[in-house]
């Protein structure tokens, strides 16, 4: 198992990468290679989000808050 602010890390490069990709439209939902960090959805990764932010301190959360709600805005 992975340590939580790796997974975190992961998430949130993973969410990053894909909404700034020109062609996430076309994104087609496949396993890849299995590995989260590798090639995880980026749909888990935004839940993953989620639910890290509504755990953490209030602090903590707004400063991810502010990162995620950036993205969420370019998707």
């Amino acid at each position: 198992m992975i340590p939580v602010t790796a997974q975190v890390a992961a998430a949130l490069r993973i969410w990053r990468g894909f909404v700034r990709w020109r062609y996430r439209r076309l994104w087609v939902d496949t396993d890849g290679c299995g590995i989260f960090e590798c090639c995880g959805s980026p749909w888990e990764a935004r839940e993953i989000l989620e639910r890290v932010m509504t755990s953490m301190s209030e602090r903590s959360a707004r400063e991810l808050r502010r990162l995620v709600d950036r993205l969420d805005a370019m998707y």
